[in-house]
């Protein structure tokens, strides 16, 4: 996404650099035809860039959020609670209630 925005934006500033660059060009009309193509070229380069970062900031606070909660649940983790991962044990027979009836079931 970086990349993608410093692009657009460098691409934008490309076109704004052609703007009077043909200075062979006699002909008023086709000058001013070329700076018109180059400017309207610039800015829709940069309209891109500021739609696709306004569209991506969203997405990417949400995911900043999502990694803060992560992160809460990783303290509370370390600090002996149980985390959504874990709450999965018991499936499969690796609840310590199955695990001890397989002991009982063994010894009669």
């Amino acid at each position: 996404m970086r990349r993608t925005l410093a692009f657009l934006k460098w691409k934008g500033n490309e076109w704004a650099g052609k703007k009077d660059l043909r200075v062979d060009v006699k002909e008023t009309g086709l000058r001013e035809g070329l700076n018109a193509y180059a400017a309207r070229q610039s800015s829709i380069q940069e309209q891109l860039a500021l739609a696709f970062e306004r569209l991506w900031t969203t997405p990417l606070a949400e995911w900043e959020a999502l990694e803060l909660n992560d992160d809460v649940s990783g303290d509370a983790e370390a600090q002996g609670e149980p985390s959504g991962a874990n709450s999965w044990d018991h499936i499969g027979g690796n609840d310590s209630k199955d695990s001890d009836n397989e002991v009982l079931v063994g010894q009669e």
